[in-house]
C-alpha cells in the first residue's frame, strides 16, 4: 500500500509572492528510517525581506493544535480514504476540527460501501462535510473549505495522506507563533522530491518560463528555528495563517 506518511521533523520555508493555492507544492530532500522523505516548506505571503525574518518573540497565542487548528481536505468521491485519514488523526489529536470538500458525490450512490464511509464522515463530531458541483477541482474545493474555518491557523493534506504516529503539527505551530512567516510544510515519507525555488528564464522565441530548481534553497536563517530553509514551492502538507492566505485571496 503506497500511504504517505506525515512525519515533520524538519523544516523549509518559502517566500511567495503569489497566493497560497499557486504556490503550494512539494518539497524532498532528506531521509528517515532509510526511506525518502519531503521536507516541509515554509510560505511567507506578507513578502518580508529575503535577507532577514521577523521572530515574533513573547508568549504564544494559542494553547494547543487543537484548539488553533483546523485540516482542511479535498477529495473526489474517495470517502474511504478520507475515513482513514480521520482515523490515523484521532489517534494523535482527538477534537482537532476537520472540514472535507467532496465534488464527486455520484461515487456513493453506485458504491454501497463508499456510501457508508461517506455517511460515517457525514454524521461525525468535529467534522464538516462540504459538497460541491461535480469536478469543481482541487483550488475551488479548498477556497470553500477555508471560506469555513474559523481557527487562526489551518492544515491542508491530501486525502490520501496518513498520520503517523509521530506527527508534530506543535512544531508547525512554534514556527508560525515564533516568526512572521505565514505558511510552514511537512515532509512526506514516501513521496518524489520537487520543491525548492523558481526561476525565470526567457527562451529563445521571447516567451518566459517558470523553472523549478529542486532541492535548491536560499541562505537564509529563521530566528530560533535553524532547522528550517528557504524556497518558493510547498507541497499539499502545510500549516498555513488563516488570515494571511485570506489576505492574499487563498
Amino acid at each position: 500500500m503506497n500511504e504517505k506518511w506525515l512525519v515533520p521533523n524538519q523544516f523549509l520555508i518559502a517566500p511567495v509572492d503569489a497566493p497560497a493555492s499557486e504556490a503550494c507544492k512539494a518539497t524532498s530532500w532528506t531521509s528517515l528510517f532509510n526511506k525518502p522523505l519531503n521536507a516541509p516548506i515554509l510560505s511567507n505571503l506578507n513578502r518580508c525581506e529575503r535577507n532577514r525574518l521577523k521572530c515574533t518573540r513573547g508568549k504564544r497565542s494559542c494553547s494547543s493544535v487543537e484548539n488553533c487548528v483546523t485540516i482542511v481536505v479535498k477529495t473526489f468521491g474517495r470517502a474511504h480514504l478520507v475515513a482513514r485519514l480521520i482515523q490515523s488523526l484521532r489517534n494523535i489529536y482527538l477534537s482537532i476540527p476537520a472540514i472535507i470538500i467532496d465534488d464527486a458525490l455520484f461515487v456513493y450512490n453506485i458504491n454501497p460501501k463508499m456510501k457508508m464511509k461517506y455517511n460515517l464522515l457525514k454524521n461525525a463530531s468535529n467534522i464538516l462535510y462540504l459538497t460541491m458541483k461535480y469536478n469543481s477541482g482541487a483550488s475551488a474545493g479548498r477556497n470553500l473549505g477555508l471560506s469555513f474555518v474559523k481557527t487562526p491557523y489551518f492544515l491542508i493534506v491530501d486525502d490520501d495522506f496518513y498520520f503517523h504516529k509521530d506527527t508534530n503539527l506543535e512544531y508547525l505551530l512554534s514556527v508560525l507563533e515564533d516568526t512572521d512567516i505565514d505558511i510552514v510544510g511537512g515532509k512526506l515519507i514516501q513521496s518524489e522530491n520537487f520543491s525548492g525555488i523558481l526561476r525565470i528564464t526567457a527562451k529563445s522565441h521571447g516567451k518566459a518560463q517558470l523553472i523549478i530548481h529542486p532541492s535548491v534553497f536560499y541562505n537564509i536563517s529563521i530566528p530560533r528555528h535553524i532547522n528550517c530553509k528557504m524556497c518558493d514551492i510547498v507541497q499539499n502538507f502545510f500549516l498555513a495563517k488563516t488570515r494571511s492566505v485570506r489576505i492574499a485571496d487563498g
